[in-house]
Order: structure tokens, then C-alpha cells, then sequence
């Protein structure tokens, strides 16, 4: 096994009794510093113990590099891991991530462009989205072969979609909604709507009969940015009921 690896294998194994740790943290409500705190010191604890045991049996301790790359393990707990440059990324609208090894951003300009390696192999893809199951939605979710499909939302507001166990390979699509605030004037300035359109879509949301709409498009076409503009023409005193 190279040296490498071996911090990847020790964040293995000790993941379970990190992640718990962190959710136990969480759940007290403590200061997103404090938990870091607490994670840190129980990660440098664990490299200590590794070390001490490692001379004791004449093994090999950890090198430099394998505490590094533990610790950025240990870290990414907190987040998405190597998932959070993307998710933080202004252009990207859309990530495609096809195994461990192949993502694929989609541009607000409409380019795609090949996006870095998430992981180290597809257990620890599987490991990343597991943890954000367990951790980045309203509720705790599984992730795993008796509960292969997850759809999920971020609290940053990202939809993600993921299966594993009845693919081939473990495979992610996260929706990245650009435009959280959308009004009709503003699509009018963008092309996607002309003045006669505003004028007809305004009156048909609007008291004293407002009309049944639907909205349907493919993929990317702007969909839920439409509605978003729609919604933003109801008065409040309006009740809506989403389901």
C-alpha cells in the first residue's frame, strides 16, 4: 500500500466514530468553531494513538503527507470536502459527477467543462455523500445499498440527486439555482420573456381570477426561475400551498 494512502484508510476507519461525534455536536448547537475544535483535537488524537501503535508493532507511522491528507479529511466533515469549491463556484449552474474520478460542470454561459476528481475511489465518493445525507439536509437520510437513491437539499439551496449499488458506477447531478430572486421585469431584461408576455403572464396570477398555469421545460430551460417570477406578482395576502 503506498504511503498515500494511508491517511485515507485511517479517516476510513475512524470515519463512523467522527461522523457520530459531529452529529452529537450538532445537535447541541454549539458554535461551528467549537465543533471544529472538537473534531480537531479528537483527529489529532487518533494520528497519535495510530503513531504509538505503529512503533509498538514496528509498523509504519504516518508520514507528513498522511497526516495532511487526514486532517483535510477530518475538516471536510464539516462541509461537502472537495464538493464545497464547486457548490461555491458563481458560474457553475450544474455538476455531473459520473464515479470518483469524472465531473462535469455545466457554465452559466452554457459550456462544460471537466471539473477536478472528487475522491480517491468510489468507497470514499459514496463516504462524502453519506455524510451529507446524514448531515446537509432537513433530516438525517441514508445513503447506502438498502436505501440507494438520495434526493436531497443542501441548505445553501442546491438540489442533489444521487444513486449507487444499481448503477454502475455511484452518480451525482447537483442543481445549482442561480437567480433565488426572480420578477418578470427582470427576465424582460434578460430576453426570456418580451412586454406582451409580461403583460399576459402578470394578469394571469394575479386577482380577481387568476388562471391554472403549467410550467414544464426540459432541463435547464428556466423553469422554477419562471415560477419564481410568477410567485414574485402574487400579493401577500395571497395563500399558496406548495406540495
Amino acid at each position: 500500500m503506498s504511503e498515500a494512502s494511508l491517511g485515507l484508510e485511517l479517516f476510513q476507519q475512524s470515519h463512523e466514530r467522527l461522523l457520530q461525534r459531529f452529529l452529537e455536536l450538532e445537535r447541541q448547537k454549539l458554535p461551528a468553531e467549537a465543533i471544529d475544535k472538537q473534531l480537531t483535537d479528537i483527529a489529532e488524537s487518533i494520528v497519535r494513538d495510530y503513531n504509538t501503535s505503529a512503533l509498538m508493532a514496528g509498523g509504519t507511522r504516518l508520514s507528513d503527507e498522511d497526516e495532511r491528507e487526514f486532517r483535510s479529511q477530518v475538516r471536510g466533515i464539516m462541509g461537502g470536502g472537495a464538493l464545497v469549491p464547486l457548490l461555491e463556484r458563481e458560474d457553475v449552474e450544474n455538476i455531473h459527477i459520473l464515479g470518483h474520478d469524472k465531473v462535469i460542470l455545466s457554465l452559466a454561459n452554457g459550456d462544460r467543462i471537466a471539473g477536478p476528481p472528487l475522491a480517491g475511489s468510489e468507497e470514499e465518493l459514496v463516504m462524502m455523500i453519506r455524510h451529507l445525507a446524514a448531515t446537509a439536509g432537513h433530516t438525517s437520510r441514508r445513503f447506502d445499498t438498502a436505501a440507494p437513491i438520495l434526493d436531497l437539499r443542501l441548505a445553501s439551496g442546491h438540489r442533489l440527486f444521487a444513486v449507487t449499488a444499481v448503477a454502475e458506477r455511484t452518480s451525482v447531478v447537483i442543481r445549482r439555482h442561480r437567480m433565488l430572486q426572480s420578477a418578470l421585469e427582470k427576465l424582460e431584461g434578460y430576453g426570456t420573456v418580451t412586454p406582451g408576455m409580461t403583460a399576459v403572464l402578470r394578469a394571469a396570477v394575479r386577482p380577481p381570477n387568476p388562471a391554472n398555469m403549467l410550467v414544464v421545460g426540459g432541463t435547464g430551460a428556466g423553469k422554477t426561475t419562471l415560477l419564481r417570477a410568477l410567485l414574485s406578482e402574487v400579493p401577500q395576502s395571497e395563500l399558496i400551498v406548495t406540495i
